[in-house]
């Protein structure tokens, strides 16, 4: 059975510890919560990753809110506890979108270049619990995806294995193997979904792995969550877009929103490009 492009995370996922995931979006419709609801990656303090099919399958994608900071959607406080105290989290932040940026050779029937950027009507301030997520930047990092067997987590929101969406984040753990023949040259990360998987709910959430990002250990980026087989945790399959082909697509998009801004083209230049061109 050929996997199914759908509004995708939680079969078998256990709640992610709060504050510890402080880059992972929450895509919404304010008077619905539950159709088009994905899951996303702030990058920068303007921009958020995600699936295009997040936006193309939903008709009221112009109405699509950006929350940050959020872990539990039905407590209006996320709290942890340790060391014989309680640590709260500050309150979730929502935004509008400015802009939504669909990669222009997207194609749900064939299942490629599924990812998209929302541009945010005003700049996030970095928190304890909003952070922007390392890309893969470097060639190691870029050849990591290459290299099978390696370890990832997704996060979202999405059905669990009792049938409903959830109402905390949930972590996932994978590895990637070889991707059926199918997917030759699309840019898709494969995993086999057979313990934890994704599903219903988390689409466009990042994947990511602890990785050394100049020198110092860090999650990256790897992949975005993609497409499934409607049967989730039946080994179907898990598929993940390939984050390190976009990087030029990327770069490219931010550039032009900051074309206006030399200081922000400094930025740009300093951080995305020269470690490109580095390798």
């Amino acid at each position: 059975m050929e996997p199914t492009m759908h509004l995708f995370m939680g079969i078998n996922g256990h709640k992610t510890r709060v504050m510890t995931r402080p880059w992972v979006a929450l895509l919404f419709l304010p008077d619905d919560m539950e159709n088009c609801r994905c899951g996303g990656s702030l990058i920068t303090k303007r921009f958020v990753l995600t699936a295009a099919h997040c936006l193309v399958m939903c008709p009221r994608k112009n109405e699509i809110k950006v929350r940050l900071g959020e872990h539990t959607l039905s407590s209006s406080k996320d709290c942890l506890f340790g060391f014989g105290r309680q640590i709260c989290s500050p309150p979730v932040e929502d935004f509008d979108v400015e802009k939504i940026i669909i990669h222009e050779k997207c194609s749900l029937f064939k299942q490629i270049n599924d990812i998209a950027l929302l541009q945010l009507s005003q700049n996030v301030i970095t928190q304890v619990h909003i952070r922007p997520i390392c890309l893969p930047l470097t060639s190691d990092l870029r050849m990591k995806t290459f290299k099978l067997g390696q370890s990832y987590i997704a996060n979202g929101w999405g059905t669990t294995e009792l049938g409903g969406l959830s109402d905390t984040l949930l972590e996932m753990s994978f590895r990637n193997y070889q991707c059926p023949s199918q997917y030759n040259n699309k840019n898709v990360l494969c995993t086999n979904g057979r313990i934890q998987d994704t599903c219903k709910g988390d689409s466009g959430g990042p994947l990511t792995s602890k990785s050394i990002f100049f020198g110092s250990e860090r999650y990256v980026q790897f992949g975005i969550i993609s497409h499934g087989n409607w049967a989730c945790g039946q080994g179907a399959g898990a598929f993940f877009t390939t984050v390190s082909p976009y990087m030029p697509w990327i770069i490219q998009k931010l550039a032009i929103h900051l074309m206006q801004d030399p200081n922000e083209q400094m930025l740009l230049f300093k951080n995305y490009v020269m470690p490109i061109i580095r390798g």
